[in-house]
């Protein structure tokens, strides 16, 4: 999502989840038990309202967070002279304002908090300021989850529930939305959708099969995560490529994958030279490493995950079949430049991307 919101996450970038978690996943969305909503691709923003001072508040980062937000006058700043950029942040968030300012003082503060305490994860959507996606309607999208009480000082979360405040909004946007009828902006909330059951089996069927071939040839239990797939799997390429102690193989693994006050020297010390620059260079492709290692089980995922939404349409779309043609002809487009582009690493992506779209061969490069 970007901003405060930061990367939503996929199924396959949960380390900690477990084989059995992703089957019961799977299970639940084929038999129309799972719930969630549209994700949405619009401009990140968000927001909260101090009824102390009787103005809404913005944020984009940490520092917007730290000085209490930003006003509309310090958005439209933020944005000043990025064209319809500057327009779609500057007229949803003073929609947001007005609605809020309909309310009565012991609601607001039921929702934020006395002076902007807790801010509201929210996705501005708007035709003039379109990513990939074109939407039809100016709309305030606000998600269903995302949202926080912040400490002011650190910029971070606070270990806070404020389920309680969530609901207050729910049960306030109605009297919202009356007050901003005559807008161009709506504010909503992301509407929860149950996904439609799958007429039979088969898909089903399929992603499990597929699920338990790769996780077997590979030594790997239901019971186990997708963090001992990635480490089943680069573990014999490490090893094909260097031959380390016990300890340092376990600190390189750490360092690959990121954890916290593992250096390079740490991994490194007591290694001769030669194998000291063969450890540099797996450090060095340490995300490619793990994106390669976990490749399979994302393909998994995101081939039931196609067959799931099939015939899902957007809400925010009035002609979803006419913006899918158009997205066709923009792909189509965009891969006939980048094939005549040279770029290696772009091409690298693009067969990727191709195998998600089952348009080429694909002829992977890594060692797994």
């Amino acid at each position: 999502m970007g901003g405060v919101g930061g990367h939503m996450s996929h199924l396959h970038e949960n380390p900690e989840l477990t084989f059995k978690e992703i089957k019961d996943v799977f299970a639940m969305a084929s038999s129309g038990e799972l719930e969630g909503t549209e994700k949405t691709d619009g401009q990140n923003l968000f927001i909260s309202y101090s009824v102390q001072t009787g103005r809404a508040k913005a944020a984009r980062n940490k520092g917007n967070i730290k000085v209490g937000g930003m006003t509309a006058e310090e958005l439209a700043q933020k944005f000043a002279g990025r064209g319809a950029l500057e327009s779609a942040f500057v007229e949803s968030f003073e929609t947001f304002e007005k609605a809020v300012q309909s309310l009565d003082p012991e609601t607001q503060m039921a929702i934020f908090g006395p002076d902007a305490n807790i801010y509201y994860n929210a996705e501005i959507q708007d035709p003039r300021t379109a990513n990939v996606i074109n939407y039809d309607t100016k709309t305030l999208n606000i998600h269903q989850v995302g949202h926080a009480e912040f400490d002011k000082e650190s910029g971070t979360i606070k270990d806070v529930d404020i389920s309680k405040n969530v609901r207050a909004l729910d049960r306030a946007l109605q009297n919202m939305q009356a007050a901003i009828e005559k807008e161009e902006y709506n504010v909503q909330r992301n509407a929860i959708k149950r996904l439609r059951a799958l007429d039979d089996d088969a898909a089903l069927n399929i992603a499990v099969e597929r699920l338990e071939n790769e996780i077997n040839k590979h030594g790997i239990s239901d019971k186990q995560t997708i963090a001992d797939y990635q480490v089943a799997k680069i573990v014999p390429f490490i090893e094909k490529q260097v031959e380390l102690p016990e300890k340092t193989q376990i600190l390189l693994l750490k360092r690959i994958f990121g954890v916290k006050g593992v250096t390079f020297n740490d991994v490194v010390k007591g290694l001769d030279h030669e194998s000291k620059e063969i450890v540099r260079n797996i450090v060095k492709s340490s995300v490619n490493l793990v994106d390669n290692a976990t490749l399979p089980i994302e393909m998994i995922i995101h081939d039931f995950a196609v067959e799931m939404l099939k015939g899902l349409h957007s809400t925010f779309i009035l002609d979803n079949p006419k913006e899918v043609m158009r997205l066709r002809s923009e792909i189509s487009q965009a891969i006939k430049a980048i094939e005549a582009s040279g770029d290696e690493n772009a091409l690298d992506i693009l067969q990727k991307q191709m195998k998600k779209l089952k348009s080429v061969p694909f002829y992977p490069k890594n060692a797994f």
